[in-house]
């Protein structure tokens, strides 16, 4: 398997039948070595007469042109896009429905991480609305997610690693909020709705967490003004 760079120029490709139809549509940075190997993988091979392709300057704007590309266009075979995916599905294979889904919503998330839709730092969506994103099951999505190296588990979320990532002696000790914060908004004083607008969750959800963390000697919650929300402060951000 090629290693994925998403700097690459990458091409778009669609590939006809005799009639002009549409059959697939996919991505690669050598097209010619994708089709070679789809004509030894893919029983609907013979049925392609026409090719063409389109270049983009990413991996990311291909996959973006890709997914647009599958929504709109429907090609008759494609185990990349739930468009399609039915009329591509041998009969003896039951499961191969569930992973062209898996597939579909790995690239998907993928995509979504990379182009920074679902920034670093940043906690995903629940299950159901990925779902309909990506119009797959909610189990397609766990295991698009499970799978990312991208994504870590913050239960019962998940939350989308930034570069470097984090040690993992300060994810035991201290919590996700805790480092969601300090990469977020540093060492100066914020309100839990500044923090809450950096990660995607609701104000509430955040405020109860933060008291928690205050509790447990991390966070110091600063005194109140009149009139002025709650502020906090990290404690103890030396290693991160």
């Amino acid at each position: 398997m090629q290693f994925l760079d998403p700097s690459r120029p990458t091409a778009l490709y669609r590939l006809f039948g005799k009639e002009g139809e549409l059959l697939y549509v996919g991505i690669a940075y050598t097209p010619e070595e994708r089709w070679r190997a789809h004509a030894g993988s893919k029983y609907w091979w013979p049925d392609v007469v026409g090719r063409s392709v389109e270049w983009h300057a990413t991996r990311a704007a291909a996959e973006a042109a890709e997914f647009c590309a599958l929504r709109s266009e429907s090609p008759m075979y494609d185990d990349s896009g739930r468009q399609g995916v039915g009329a591509a599905l041998p009969q003896s294979a039951p499961n191969a429905r569930h992973q062209a889904d898996d597939l579909t919503a790995a690239r998907l998330l993928a995509h979504d991480i990379s182009s920074g839709h679902f920034p670093a730092w940043s906690v995903l969506p629940r299950r159901p609305v990925l779902a309909a994103r990506y119009t797959v099951s909610e189990t397609a999505v766990a295991t698009a997610i499970y799978r990312n190296p991208s994504v870590s588990s913050w239960h019962p979320r998940w939350l989308v690693i930034g570069p470097g990532g984090v040690p993992r002696e300060v994810l035991t000790t201290r919590g996700y909020l805790y480092v969601l914060a300090h990469k977020h908004l540093g060492a100066g004083t914020f309100s839990a709705a500044d923090l809450a607008q950096c990660v995607r969750l609701s104000t509430p959800t955040v405020t109860a967490m933060l008291k928690r963390l205050v509790t447990q000697d991390l966070v110091a919650q600063m005194p109140r003004q009149a009139r002025t929300s709650v502020r906090f402060k990290l404690n103890l951000i030396d290693d991160l």
